[in-house]
């Protein structure tokens, strides 16, 4: 999994839960992740197998132990364990709706989503 693809679940996420009315502290956090892993200068498929929840939160500004802990499985498995709990009690697989965003529709296959991707770049001044 290329650290674009890890940004876009994480930045997808944090536009969930910022929907959801989630408290902006957690918000911005997942945001932050995705910024730092956007812009990792090692791949973070590498640094989770070299060395694990630690490397992440050494290497990656903003990210302590529970997003080290969801980036590692993430990289390890392909799922997002908050994403799936959600999409269990609030979406059907495969439905495009307003209560159901693109994160819950697309696979891990079909490779990150290109608005989070790009606000992410743009944000960080990059194009």
């Amino acid at each position: 999994m290329t650290n674009r693809e890890i940004a876009s679940w994480l930045a997808d996420y944090a536009e969930l839960l910022e929907k959801g009315g989630e408290k902006l502290y957690r918000t911005k956090a997942y945001r932050r992740a995705a910024e730092s892993v956007l812009f990792a200068l090692r791949p973070v498929e590498r640094i989770v197998s070299e060395e694990g929840r630690k490397g992440l939160q050494k290497r990656l500004p903003g990210v302590g132990a529970h997003l080290a802990l969801t980036i590692e499985r993430l990289v390890q498995t392909g799922q997002f364990r908050s994403f799936e709990e959600w999409r269990k009690g609030s979406c059907l697989p495969g439905s495009r709706t307003q209560k159901c965003p693109v994160w819950a529709w697309r696979t891990r296959s079909q490779g990150p989503g290109p608005t989070s991707t790009k606000q992410l770049t743009d944000a960080a001044g990059h194009s």
